[in-house]
């Protein structure tokens, strides 16, 4: 992560390491309480989302007012192949514990595909933040037809998905 643009933000809460912070060259956005106390110094600030990075990057991105936030990479099952992380990923070759296998979710493209228990959970956590991200009139889209089916959360393929030109830069809309 340290070979990313310096214009990228690093969000993170109260449990990130200091080493990540501490070597973090570019702007980052703390999201917590700034004592884990009660405390007059604790100033209002966005909690701390989960469980996941995924999880909490929607968040955020709804909590800064986007109207439309495309998911990539969020499939939370198996492809047709019975893999779970793309071909270039790191650890693909090892597969999963086969005790872990939960079963079928619904895909985007109306078939069954296996998952775990921790994915199903993701997609229930999921479309509960999409459900939030709606009535705060965000569109939460997911553009892969083998990802599985989340509730509040529309597939699009890429080329039917309308991007709109940010008003403001983005360093000016971050900042």
């Amino acid at each position: 992560m340290f070979l990313f643009s310096k214009e990228a933000v690093f969000i993170h809460g109260p449990h990130v390491s200091p080493a990540l912070v501490g070597n973090w060259a570019g702007k980052h956005l703390y999201m917590g309480a700034r004592f884990p106390w009660e405390s007059l110094h604790n100033v209002s600030n966005l909690p701390p989302y989960g469980p996941t990075v995924t999880q909490t990057a929607l968040c955020v991105a709804v909590e800064m007012g986007f109207s439309q936030v495309i998911l990539g990479g969020v499939d939370l099952c198996f492809n047709k192949e019975g893999q779970v992380y793309g071909k270039t990923t790191q650890g693909r070759e090892k597969g999963l514990n086969p005790g872990s296998v939960h079963g079928g979710v619904k895909t985007n493209g109306g078939w069954y595909a296996e998952t775990i228990h921790a994915f199903v959970g993701g997609v229930k956590t999921t479309g509960h933040i999409a459900g939030q991200a709606k009535a705060k009139n965000c569109r939460i889209i997911n553009s892969a037809i083998g990802a599985a089916k989340i509730a509040n959360v529309d597939y699009a393929p890429t080329e039917e998905i309308k991007l709109e030109s940010l008003k403001l830069s983005q360093k000016s809309l971050l900042s």
